[in-house]
């Protein structure tokens, strides 16, 4: 049953006003813009179809009228720097970690100067931040208000958050680096490899491997793998495929020519970094049989990303953020099998003709679809024998494990494979 029409204005209006009031300085102006949505609410309410959603209704009509007054006016759309908001607000509660004591009657002053910096943000950045953390809206309620996709709500949140706190001084959170699990440590480990790490996450990384054997014998092959690991400068597309089943994780890095670079990163800084509105900017694909965990930047930064459409065999990701590029441009993948398992090893099957021993055929198989150059390695325990290869260059040696692998130029719709055969006591 649809509520009455007073009671909606009655408990609606203060928030109503306290986001216009967020948008324009004026309070006359403010006012009147409020009886405005309260004239088209009004007329639109018998229309309304009553679903618990009255607020994200309100709030269309609100925003709408706040846009018609600029355009009228050709004023330029700003959270206004004296809009008060109270100590529980979402808003007030970002600005640190723990706020200590002696910190906590700064709070509103520190807010209103928040206020001001939100104002500088890119328009939908304003947006999501005014309607997130000043008025409480979830992602999803958010997201329909705005008509942007849930996946960029969050990271243009986080980016959000993240200019604020920069320009404030605030370290980023960093929960639970301290007790990361193999899990968790399994996502860096490529990057700790390339030394393409922060020293406080290399710290953790560090601390985590004199603990534990299976994650350190992981760190050390991939140290060494990576001194095999060449790829020409005149190469325009490169791809390397690394696959450590005992941990299930693959590594998987993309090396694309980036054409004037210096236009590309001036671009990049003017949006603040901010590109997940360009539907194929930073884009790839994985099949289904993989989930994607985390990707990096070519200087080894974590990027925010999104799911961006799928198909019965395949996802497709994009990257939300990129701080920079470089004419011989990296992007760096961590995957995990679908099921999450933490302890993947190979089939192995007893062998038939050898009582006692075990052997393992281990094969990946794909199609490309443009020239490069692709690397595959994949991890046979280092106490495997009399390995065989079928389809590959060979076999290198990295101490805790050994890699079959194949490493070659391709064509167009070439295939890719790698078969060969071990045993193990």
């Amino acid at each position: 049953m649809k509520a009455d029409f007073e009671t909606i204005v009655r408990e609606n209006t203060a928030w109503i006003l306290k986001y216009v009031r967020s948008k324009i300085s004026n309070k006359d102006i403010c006012e009147d813009i409020v009886q405005d949505v309260w004239m088209k609410a009004f007329r639109a309410y018998d229309n309304y179809s009553e679903q618990g959603k009255i607020r994200p209704w309100l709030m269309r009509i609100t925003q709408n009228a706040v846009r018609n007054h600029r355009i009228a006016h050709d004023s330029i759309l700003c959270i206004s720097i004296d809009a008060k908001i109270d100590d529980n607000d979402p808003i007030g509660n970002f600005l640190s970690d723990d706020l200590t004591p002696e910190e906590e009657y700064l709070k509103r002053e520190l807010t209103n100067e928040v206020l001001s910096a939100v104002s500088k943000l890119p328009w939908e950045q304003r947006e999501i931040v005014t309607l997130r953390y000043i008025y409480g809206f979830p992602v999803n309620e958010t997201s329909r208000i705005t008509g942007i996709p849930e996946g960029s709500v969050k990271s243009k949140s986080h980016y959000a958050i993240k200019e604020l706190r920069k320009n404030f001084g605030i370290p980023e959170k960093r929960k639970g680096d301290k007790n990361m699990d193999c899990a968790e440590i399994k996502k860096y480990l490529f990057m700790y490899a390339l030394g393409k790490i922060s020293n406080e996450k290399k710290k953790v990384v560090d601390e985590h491997l004199s603990k534990c054997k299976v994650c350190s014998n992981a760190a050390l092959a991939l140290k060494k793998l990576i001194t095999h690991i060449n790829v020409e400068d005149d190469v325009e597309y490169a791809h390397c495929f690394i696959h450590i089943p005992e941990i299930d994780a693959f590594y998987i890095s993309v090396r694309t020519r980036f054409e004037n670079v210096e236009e590309a990163n001036k671009w990049l800084e003017e949006k603040n970094g901010d590109i997940s509105d360009q539907s194929e900017y930073m884009k790839s694909v994985w099949t289904k049989i993989v989930d994607l965990k985390c990707m990096f930047d070519n200087d080894g930064n974590e990027l925010p990303w999104s799911v961006v459409g799928e198909a019965d065999t395949h996802k497709y990701y994009k990257a939300d953020y990129l701080k920079k590029v470089y004419e011989n441009n990296w992007q760096y993948f961590m995957l995990t099998s679908p099921d999450g398992a933490e302890n993947k090893t190979f089939d192995y099957t007893p062998s038939k003709e050898k009582p006692g021993k075990f052997i393992s055929n281990a094969g990946e198989s794909f199609t490309v679809s443009i020239p490069m150059k692709s690397m595959r390695y994949q991890a046979i325990p280092a106490d495997a024998k009399n390995i065989k290869m079928r389809r590959g260059s060979g076999i290198i040696d990295c101490g805790t494990y050994k890699f079959a692998y194949s490493d070659r130029y391709v064509c167009d719709n070439d295939m890719i494979s790698l078969e060969y055969t071990f045993e193990l006591d």
